[in-house]
C-alpha cells in the first residue's frame, strides 16, 4: 500500500528522524511513500529524504488551484487545510487500492503488513464519539449536502480507499458552484487562462472552506451507502492509540505495541505543537532496534 505525507521544511527534522525510519522499519508491505511539499521546499526535502521507496512530489502537481487561489485570495488557504486537500487529491497518483495518510508527528510502533489493516478488500476505519469537534461534522454536511454523521471519523493516520476518493471528487465536481464572488471571478478568469482555472472539485472545496478531510470522506461514504463496501471497524488492531494530545501527557508517555486489552497498536502521535523537541521524543523510543537508514 502506498502512503502519503504532506510535509514542509518546518517538520523535516521530525519526519527524517522519527516518522520515516519508524515506517520503513515496521511496515513491511509499504509500496511508495509519497511526500508532498510546497515548491519552496522541494530541494531541501528531496535532498534529505532519499530512499528507493520515497517519491517527493510538488504539491502544485496535486493541487494546481493553490497558485490561482493564492493570487485571488480565494480564500487564503492555511497550511492545515493545504495538508488536508493534499490527502484527498493524492488518489490519481496511487498504485494501490488504498492509501495510508500520515503527518510528520506520527510514529509507527509495531511490525505490521497489509493483512493487519485490510481484509477482504476492506480497510480498518475508526469511529469515535461525535462529542469532540462537532463543527467538523456540520461543515462536511454543509459542503456535500448530505446527512450529518452521528460519529466522529478517525483522524491521521488513516487508510482511505482510492476509488472512494475519486468518487468523492466526482461528486463534488457535480455540486452547485460555491457562491463566493472570488470563486466566480476565478471561474471567469479560467476561461481566459488555464493557470487561473479553479472550477474543479479541488477549487470548489477551497471556495467552500472550512471543512476537514476525514469528515468529508466519511460523510460521503455514509451518505451514499458506500462505507461498508470499503471499510470495517477494527476488533484486534488499532491504527492509532496511546497518543500525546496535551502537554502534561508526555511526561508519562511510553511507546507501547499493545493496549490493555491486548490489541495491536500500529501508530501513535506525539503532536509537534505539544512536544517540539525531536530529541525528547527519540529518547522515549526503544534503543534496542536500529532505525531504518535513509539514503540510496
Amino acid at each position: 500500500m502506498d502512503a502519503v505525507l504532506p510535509l514542509t521544511s518546518a517538520d523535516l527534522d521530525r519526519a527524517e528522524q522519527i516518522l520515516v525510519p519508524s515506517l520503513l522499519r515496521h511496515y513491511r508491505d509499504l509500496g511508495r511513500l509519497l511526500v508532498v511539499c510546497p515548491p519552496r521546499d522541494l530541494v531541501a526535502i528531496s535532498t534529505r529524504l532519499q530512499h528507493p521507496r520515497i517519491r517527493v512530489l510538488d504539491e502544485a502537481t496535486l493541487v494546481p488551484e493553490f497558485a490561482a487561489c493564492d493570487r485571488l485570495g480565494l480564500p487564503k488557504v492555511s497550511g492545515w487545510f493545504r495538508q488536508q486537500l493534499v490527502k484527498l487529491a493524492i488518489a490519481p497518483h496511487l498504485q494501490s487500492d488504498f492509501v495510508l495518510t500520515l503527518d510528520a508527528d506520527v510514529i509507527a510502533l509495531s511490525d505490521f503488513a497489509d493483512a493487519d489493516c485490510i481484509q477482504h478488500g476492506r480497510a480498518i476505519r475508526h469511529r469515535h464519539s461525535k462529542d469532540s469537534n462537532p463543527q467538523w461534522l456540520d461543515w462536511a454536511a454543509r459542503v456535500l449536502g448530505l446527512p450529518e454523521l452521528d460519529y466522529q471519523p478517525g483522524v491521521t493516520p488513516a487508510i482511505l480507499s482510492r476509488s472512494a476518493l475519486l468518487e468523492l471528487g466526482d461528486y463534488i465536481s457535480r455540486r452547485p458552484h460555491p457562491t463566493s464572488a472570488r470563486f466566480r471571478v476565478g471561474v471567469w478568469l479560467g476561461r481566459l487562462s488555464p493557470r487561473w482555472h479553479v472550477d474543479t472539485w479541488r477549487g470548489r472545496l477551497i471556495a467552500s472552506l472550512p471543512w476537514t478531510e476525514y469528515s468529508l470522506y466519511d460523510t460521503f461514504l455514509a451518505g451514499t451507502g458506500r462505507f461498508s463496501s470499503v471499510h470495517s471497524e477494527p476488533t484486534d488492531t488499532l491504527l492509532l492509540a496511546n497518543s500525546v494530545w496535551e502537554a502534561p501527557d508526555f511526561a508519562d508517555w511510553r511507546p507501547l505495541p499493545r493496549d490493555q486489552q491486548g490489541r495491536k497498536i500500529l501508530f501513535s502521535v506525539v503532536q509537534s505543537r505539544i512536544v517540539a523537541d525531536v530529541a525528547a521524543v527519540l529518547a522515549r523510543l526503544s534503543p534496542s532496534r536500529p532505525a531504518a537508514r535513509l539514503g540510496g
